[in-house]
């Protein structure tokens, strides 16, 4: 399980490493070329849900949980990038609550 780290605070948002591969390649196409964009998810436990924008601006790092690079699906790329352009953003479906 790899993490997204978000903000100044970098808060960590745990999600498998294949998602976090794939998000990474929409973030830095969308931000690379100047565009924000939201990024959903349901919590795992059922009690609701969590929304990011992100920018430039916001500090981002990646986090992976194996040492190995995960291959990714230039389909489902698209697809994300697809979701991104429009005004709900990205939905990653469940994820486990933030670290502490």
């Amino acid at each position: 399980m790899g993490e997204l780290r978000y903000g100044s605070d970098l808060i960590a948002v745990a999600m498998p490493d294949d998602i976090l591969a794939h998000l990474q390649l929409v973030v830095a196409a969308k931000l690379g070329a100047g565009e924000g964009f939201t990024v959903s998810w349901r919590h795992s436990d059922g009690q609701g849900r969590s929304t990011l924008w992100l920018e430039r601006s916001i500090p981002l790092r990646f986090d992976f949980a194996s040492p190995h690079p995960v291959a990714t699906d230039p389909r489902r790329v698209r697809a994300m990038l697809t979701e991104a352009a429009a005004v709900t953003g990205v939905s990653l479906g469940t994820l486990p609550l933030e670290a502490p």
